[in-house]
């Protein structure tokens, strides 16, 4: 309550009061900024396959011209008959929403680089590089955590659009990629992970992304239980690959 106070000093209301509404003064207080736009019926990375615009230097016009005109990338499915595309477009997507976050923070240019491949790895970690299992159906868990970069719903809800979250891919690419940024700016290098015996900035990110503040130095086996191990150990496997430029390896999820 006394944080609570702290940001709004004259409200009556309950601060304990459970609400799925963003608070933009958390977001403030933590550090996020203004809240995340509330996506509309359609996310940007729909807009970039409309066919008023040429796109035709990703994939060749033929292709693209294959492609119906109103195709619903934000709830595409990665189809195997076209799976390159849609990989393609997920990619580009997370390049664009890793660019503006870094930017947006003031991220220093010698962390951009790692930052990106945190959001590619962390990505392809959680949901493949996708938001749903079936068309209007999110990627989900049991323990809440949705979409994209499976975001749970529960921990974050102050912080972001619950419908944001389910319902649209760079919504929730973005929130996953401003989680991550907090997590290595405020936990990673402020706390002088890749300084420790066997630290890793990228591995302290995740740890601390999958299971809170707390597990910032899971990977390291501080207090690592068997499952967790498992975890660190897959998302460092992926991370390898990305870092080595092929996160486009991430097609092995699809084809075996």
């Amino acid at each position: 309550k006394g944080i609570a106070k702290l940001i709004a000093p004259s409200s009556t209301a309950d601060p304990l009061a459970y609400s799925t509404n963003v608070d933009s003064g958390l977001r403030t207080l933590l550090g996020f900024g203004a809240p995340l736009p509330v996506p509309g019926r359609q996310s940007r990375l729909d807009q970039r396959f409309l066919p008023e615009r040429d796109f035709s230097f990703w994939f060749g016009r033929s292709a693209l011209a294959a492609e119906p005109a109103a195709s619903n990338v934000n709830q595409m499915l990665p189809d195997p008959k076209d799976l390159q595309r849609y990989l393609t477009a997920v990619r580009s997507l997370l390049v664009e929403l890793s660019d503006k976050i870094a930017i947006k923070s003031k991220l220093s240019d010698e962390h951009k680089p790692l930052y990106r491949q945190i959001v590619f790895t962390a990505a392809w970690q959680e949901s493949c590089w996708r938001q749903w299992i079936k068309k209007g159906t999110p990627v989900a868990s049991t323990t809440g955590d949705v979409g994209l970069m499976q975001v749970n719903r529960n921990t974050w809800r102050s912080l972001y659009d619950l419908k944001g979250l389910n319902g649209d891919i760079q919504y929730n690419g973005n929130a996953g990629g401003e989680i991550l940024l907090y997590y290595l700016t405020k936990y990673a290098i402020r706390k002088n992970e890749d300084k420790q015996a066997g630290g890793n900035l990228a591995r302290a990110t995740y740890s601390a992304y999958n299971g809170g503040p707390g597990a910032l130095g899971r990977y390291r086996g501080v207090r690592q239980a068997p499952v967790w191990k498992k975890v660190d150990e897959a998302f460092w496997e992926k991370f390898q690959m990305v870092s080595a430029g092929n996160e486009m390896a991430v097609k092995s999820c699809y084809v075996k």
